[in-house]
């Protein structure tokens, strides 16, 4: 089979079907140090993508820990509608842990920068009381979808499961049920994105009565002149 068919949500579900039934999955919280398969997800841009993926795990019956960032540009954990979604993952029995960045704080000493871990990781752990750092899987043992490709054929890959553990990392939003492309991900993002600012912008009147559309297709109509970009 093609990686490439791995990333529509059918295709995902025959594959983490396939693992349960042949291999031990854990979260990297729970991992033993035994001959396993970790499966983590790092939410880098959204995480209603990763909560979709958690109710399709979910129903598999396969356990992972999300890795969620503090420090995202296109996110913000604390909000209300993120906060919900972190904790109805966590509830679901997921793990959730710190996606650590540390280039946002330039050059710092080794304890300074693990004192902004413990910082981040406070602001994760307000919301679902435990949060684990982002270990590193260092052996090299590892398969991720980085930049939504595979860099060998995942069924392969997962048969050292039976000799040794293995970690298997995905990035929830290339995942969809369309199996769509990595600008279309974008669009439908950018979509969604809009809509909360529309949504959010209602309650201002001035807003409210310039804007006869959503925000969303007063772009593409309207688009933007080079002198606002």
């Amino acid at each position: 089979m093609s990686n490439d068919l791995i990333f529509k949500y059918s295709e995902l579900t025959k594959f983490l079907t396939h693992i349960k039934e042949k291999y031990h999955i854990t979260t990297m919280g729970d991992w033993d140090g035994s001959k396993s398969i970790i499966l983590r997800q790092d939410v880098d841009f959204d995480l209603k993508a990763a909560y979709d993926l958690s109710l399709i795990e979910k129903k598999i019956g396969v356990s992972s820990t999300f890795y969620v960032m503090t420090s995202s540009f296109t996110y913000n954990p604390m909000s209300r509608e993120n906060r919900k979604i972190i904790k109805e993952i966590n509830d679901m029995g997921f793990e959730i842990g710190l996606h650590f960045d540390p280039s946002i704080y330039g050059q710092l000493e080794e304890n300074d920068l693990q004192q902004k871990v413990d910082h981040e990781s406070k602001i994760l752990s307000s919301i679902t009381k435990t949060a684990y750092d982002d270990k590193i899987f260092s052996n090299g043992r590892y398969l991720s979808d980085s930049r939504m490709k595979f860099s060998t054929d995942i069924y392969e890959f997962v048969k050292s499961a039976s000799t040794f553990p293995i970690q298997i990392l995905l990035h929830p939003m290339y995942y969809t049920s369309e199996g769509l492309s990595l600008p279309e991900i974008f669009c439908r993002f950018v979509y969604y994105f809009t809509t909360q600012i529309d949504v959010n912008y209602r309650v201002n009147s001035t807003y409210n009565e310039l804007m006869k559309t959503d925000l969303f297709t007063y772009i593409l109509q309207n688009g933007c002149s080079n002198e606002l970009l």
